[in-house]
């Protein structure tokens, strides 16, 4: 049974660390392009997908965060997107942001307000 039971576990790691990787590989042309000096991880959370940026660039401030965001969030949900079948509804996502003068966390988003920014941002 204690077999079964690690077997289990170890086929959701697997299964998470999965998607990690394809979603932090579909980030990766955006992340280049926007944000050329930073590091960054896709962590996943339960149902909770956070984008964790490390930007030695420090490409964002206070001024012109909102801009930055909005299009982040749409690269964020386009990949989501692509590399999930889509039966995800109740996922949320968050960004944390940091580098030498701002630590920032954006609000949580479910993945309905998530497809709203996105669509706003198409137009």
């Amino acid at each position: 049974m204690k077999h079964i039971l690690l077997l289990s576990l170890l086929f959701v790691f697997i299964a998470c660390s999965s998607k990690e990787e394809k979603i932090t590989s579909g980030m990766k042309p955006f992340m280049a392009e926007n944000f050329p000096d930073a590091s960054f991880e896709i962590v996943i959370k339960d149902n909770l997908y956070q984008l964790v940026i490390n930007d030695g660039g420090n490409l964002m401030n206070k001024e012109n965060y909102e801009p930055i965001v909005n299009r982040l969030f749409s690269a964020f949900y386009k990949v989501f997107l692509t590399f999930t079948d889509g039966s995800e509804a109740d996922s949320k996502f968050e960004v944390l942001y940091e580098n030498d003068t701002l630590t920032w966390k954006s609000d949580t988003f479910k993945l309905s307000e998530l497809s709203d920014v996105y669509n706003l941002n198409r137009k």
